[in-house]
């Protein structure tokens, strides 16, 4: 059953009795791990992890040569050619410490590389 919102965002504009029902069953289905957004004149349907919502997982800032960063749950053993940064909290603790500290998304090589363009002009 689609709520209020859903329903009017998911009929034709003007629709009225059987039409807007019709057009309303066809959207009804999102099931477990969908939701429904609407932004001003568009509604689309999102999957969303089920297991996002309850996540207790204990992550980790990580980080490879090239200075990349990303999470790594914290039980399980670093992938090859990473290492832990020091930080560790949960899944948006950690996105928001990466946000914090990685201000220059290019390569550590890239960086390098310029700067000796740079020096060398």
């Amino acid at each position: 059953m689609l709520s209020d919102v859903e329903e009017a965002l998911a009929t034709p504009h003007g629709a009225r009795g059987p039409e807007r029902r019709d057009h309303a069953a066809r959207l009804a289905p999102l099931g477990p791990g969908r939701r429904l957004t609407a932004d001003r004149l568009f509604a689309t349907i999102e999957p969303v992890a089920a297991a996002e919502h309850d996540d207790t997982t204990v992550y980790r800032v990580v980080l490879n040569d090239e200075e990349q960063y990303s999470i790594w749950p914290l039980t399980r053993e670093l992938p090859a050619g990473w290492r832990d940064e020091g930080t560790t909290g949960t899944k948006q603790e950690c996105l928001d410490r990466i946000d914090a500290v990685w201000t220059d998304m290019r390569p550590l090589s890239l960086r390098r590389a310029m700067e000796a363009d740079r020096e060398g002009s």
